[in-house]
């Protein structure tokens, strides 16, 4: 019987330590999931990409956007070795392979810049394939480094078909704008003379005499066809 017990016993401390160390086991993996969320929730993450120009699809941009939630600090981009920087056209980029510093991007903010003309980096000769290093803080100052490989054949087969509305209404103001100048430069061109006031009491009073001059002429064909005329008989 006290051996019954005793097997009893130990089963039952068996499954009371195999609960605490479940229970444990659970809690941790609890707290690492709250944690992960948390700093899912107010981490940055900050990806390097080429993207087209919205308004020239032809040219290519670089950009660095924070996809994370959190401010990213000290931000720093830096091109590999494998980089070939003949092809460029800025200058900022083509200026050599150390840090570049960005400062601070918000969540959801992004960095972008002119990279290059399409057709000098995409044809028979593309750009090969190379690498971007990223690296930044968050708030508390921990570092963060990413490493991401550009393709620049990627757009190969992008094109574009009309232009953006932003950039319709643009043009329609510029178009306004050469009219409203033509207009002002076609005004500016009127001719003005300038008149004193003697020279214009002069042509009043020259106008008047030849006013006058006028009825004179107009009145003497008359005058002569009454001294013309004979005199009506008188009553007898």
């Amino acid at each position: 019987m006290s051996e019954l017990a005793t097997l009893v016993t130990m089963i039952a401390t068996a499954v009371i330590a195999a609960t605490a160390i479940g229970t444990y086991i659970l809690t941790r993996t609890l707290v690492r999931e709250n944690q992960l969320l948390r700093e899912a929730g107010t981490e940055p993450d900050l990806v390097a990409r080429l993207t087209t120009d919205a308004r020239h699809p032809s040219m290519l941009n670089f950009a660095v956007s924070n996809i994370g939630n959190g401010v990213a600090k000290s931000c720093r981009i830096k091109f590999g070795s494998d980089f070939d920087m003949s092809k460029l056209d800025h200058f900022a980029i083509r200026s050599g392979r150390d840090w570049k510093s960005i400062g601070l991007i918000p969540p959801g903010g992004e960095m972008s810049t002119f990279f290059a003309q399409g057709f000098r980096v995409i044809g028979d000769e593309p750009l090969p394939p190379f690498t971007v290093q990223v690296e930044f803080r968050n708030r508390d100052g921990v570092q963060h480094e990413r490493e991401f490989r550009l393709d620049v054949a990627d757009f190969d087969w992008v094109g574009s078909l009309g232009k953006p509305p932003e950039q319709e209404v643009a043009d329609s103001l510029r178009e306004m704008q050469k009219d409203l100048r033509s207009i002002v430069s076609g005004i500016g061109r009127l001719k003005v003379e300038t008149i004193t006031t003697q020279e214009r009491r002069a042509e009043a009073k020259e106008s008047i005499e030849s006013q006058k001059r006028k009825r004179a002429e107009q009145e003497k064909p008359r005058r002569k066809a009454d001294d013309g005329q004979p005199d009506s008989p008188k009553g007898k």
